[in-house]
Parts: C-alpha cells; structure tokens; sequence
C-alpha cells in the first residue's frame, strides 16, 4: 500500500486527469507529460529527466508542502495574480519563518529578502479564511549579500523563491526579481536550480542561462529528519537528480 500514491491518484480521479500506472510506485500523468515516482529511503534508482521524484522524507515530514508542489504542478493551486499584491522589504526572521514552513528545502542564510503581500482590500479573492490582516505574506525572494569580481562588476546569488503552500502567484517571481534589480543594479545575478522538481520556463523566460551542471547530491536524515550530506562512500538515503547553474546579466 502506498498513501502517496492512493493520495495522487484520487486527486487526479477528481480533476478528471488521464493517468497510467507505472509498476507499483509511479504514475504518468498525461496532462503534464510526467511521471511522478514515489522513492522510498534508501531507493537507489536511476532518476529519468522526465520524473519527478517524491521522496518518503518529504511525505512524512512536510507532506503539506509537498502536497502543493504536486498540486501546483497539476495546475490545481488556487491562483493570485501579482498585480494585486504589493512587495516590500522583509527581515531574516519572518523570511526564514515563511521558508521553514513552505519550502522543502527550508531557509538558507540571505542578506536581501523580499516578500509580496496580498492587501486587506483583496481578500474577497481568496476562497479560504485564512489570511491575516492587514496584509497576507503570499511569497518570499530572498538574496546573498553583494559580491564584487576582480573586473570590478558586482553580482549576487538568488537563494530562495517560494510561494505559501496552496497557492500559485502570477508573475510573483518576475515582481519581486524587477525590484531586486531596480533597486540593487547587479551586473550579474547567479542561481542553482534543483533539477528535482524544475520542469523548465520562469527563469529561462526572464533571461537567465545555464553556465554548468552539477552532479547528484546525497544524503541521509538526522534524528530530527532533516536531510544531511552523505559521503558517497558511507551510507546515504536519498540522491537527488543534480543541480544547473544560471546567470542573468544586465
């Protein structure tokens, strides 16, 4: 018996989404052209471009999250557009609160974050009860500290982007990404992008381009959960499916 799979499947019955089985742990779902693989710790499989892999850590300790990227990926997650939101400076402590909750990878340490707001005045949009007045922390984008080269040009890392679990922000990221630039007037902004769950589109669109892969990373849980390195040599858990490098530049 596989809940994450019992899980999916029901959600795809309902949506009215053509599906196939794919032995005892898959599922290809032709709406997306996909197949979504749940992979038990300790799984050692070969991880196919077009797989997106659900790792039994994250259905055990942050189904939640997990369960709004699968559904975003569906596109089933309630829409916002960002032209009703408003986006403002945040400190580290509400931006690593907001990621801790709603990203997989949690918070990493940033220097600049941004988040965008839904207003009072707009909640009516919303179907649930569940904002908090007088604004609604809908997505967070967060940045290193500035890092000058030998050429004298300056450039930062882009370290998280994040939208609340449940929803999906229309052109969120290109929002916040402009108000960096504007404010900041880098020569260049470098990013890493988790080959997991990226399926293409919003950074390439935005003028990002790859400059280099990286290989599969691996890791084991600590008694708390979370994931940590593993010498390829030891024992590890969970591999990923590597990582590419991209770079904007003015």
């Amino acid at each position: 018996m596989n809940i994450f799979l019992d899980w999916l499947k029901g959600i795809l019955k309902v949506a009215g989404f053509e599906y196939q089985e794919v032995g005892d742990n898959a599922v290809f779902v032709e709406k997306i052209d996909y197949t979504i693989k749940y992979f038990r710790l300790g799984d050692d499989q070969i991880l196919l471009d077009k797989t997106l892999p659900v790792w039994e850590d994250w259905w055990i300790y942050k189904q939640d999250i997990l369960k709004s990227k699968v559904l975003g990926k569906l596109g089933l997650l309630e829409k916002i557009p960002a032209r009703l939101c408003k986006l403002k400076r945040i400190d580290r402590t509400e931006a690593k609160a907001f990621l801790t909750d709603n990203h997989l990878q949690g918070w990493t340490s940033s220097k600049v974050q941004y988040g965008i707001f839904l207003p009072e005045k707009h909640f009516r949009i919303l179907r649930d009860e569940s904002a908090s007045a007088p604004d609604f922390l809908i997505a967070v984008m967060t940045f290193s500290g500035r890092r000058v080269f030998k050429d004298g040009s300056i450039s930062y890392e882009l370290m998280r982007y994040c939208v609340r679990k449940g929803y999906a922000l229309q052109g969120g990221f290109t929002k916040a990404f402009k108000a960096f630039i504007g404010e900041k007037n880098p020569d260049s902004v470098m990013t890493y992008i988790d080959f997991d769950w990226y399926t293409g589109g919003i950074y390439e669109q935005f003028g990002f381009k790859s400059v280099g892969l990286y290989p599969s990373l691996h890791f084991r849980l600590n008694e708390s959960g979370d994931r940590v390195s593993a010498d390829l040599k030891g024992s590890y858990q969970i591999k990923n499916k590597g990582s590419l490098k991209m770079v904007w530049k003015k």
